[in-house]
C-alpha cells in the first residue's frame, strides 16, 4: 500500500512515526539504512538496523517537502565518517512501521539541502526547504530586446 505522509499522519494520529530511513552520500560509498525502533527489520530486501533518531518533517508547501531535522545517534554507525569524508549527504525516508509491524512504503520524501553539526553523542541535519518554490514563473521575461523574431 502507498500512501502520502498526510495519509499516515491522519491513520496515527502522531508525527512520532518509526521511521524508515537510507543515510548516503552521493556515491552511496557509505549507505546506511535504520529504522528508530528498538529491534532491525527488513524491508524490500535491506535490512534496516534499529538505531536512535528523532526525525521531523516540516510541513509540505504546494505538495513539495518543506525541509526537517534529523537527530541521530553517532555510536556505533558510520555517520561521523559520512558527515567528515563527503559534503553531498541525501536523507530519504523509505517508509513507515505501523504498529501491526507492516511497513508503509511513502515515495518521493528526500531531503538534500542543509547543514550537519555533530557531538560527542549524536548528529543533528537540518535540512533546508526546496528552494525552487520560490522561483517566479515564467523564468524569463520575453521582450523585444531578447525576441526579436517574435517583435
Amino acid at each position: 500500500m502507498n500512501g502520502t505522509i498526510a495519509k499516515l499522519f491522519s491513520l496515527n494520529g502522531s508525527y512520532s512515526l518509526p521511521y524508515l530511513i537510507n543515510l548516503h552520500d552521493k556515491n552511496r560509498h557509505i549507505d546506511m539504512y535504520f529504522v528508530n525502533d528498538t529491534e532491525s527489520h527488513s524491508y524490500d530486501n535491506v535490512t534496516y538496523e534499529a538505531e536512535a533518531f528523532n526525525y521531523q518533517p516540516n510541513a509540505s508547501e504546494y505538495g513539495f517537502t518543506g525541509g526537517g531535522t534529523l537527530e541521530i545517534s553517532v555510536v556505533g554507525n558510520q555517520v561521523i565518517d559520512l558527515v567528515e569524508r563527503y559534503s553531498d549527504i541525501t536523507l530519504e525516508v523509505m517508509g513507515v512501521l505501523q504498529d501491526n509491524g507492516t511497513i508503509t512504503p511513502i515515495n518521493h520524501f528526500r531531503h538534500h539541502n542543509g547543514k550537519v553539526s555533530l557531538d560527542r553523542n549524536k548528529a543533528t541535519f537540518t535540512f533546508s526547504r526546496d528552494e525552487r518554490l520560490d522561483m517566479t514563473f515564467p523564468a524569463l521575461i520575453f521582450n523585444s530586446q531578447n525576441n526579436r523574431g517574435n517583435a
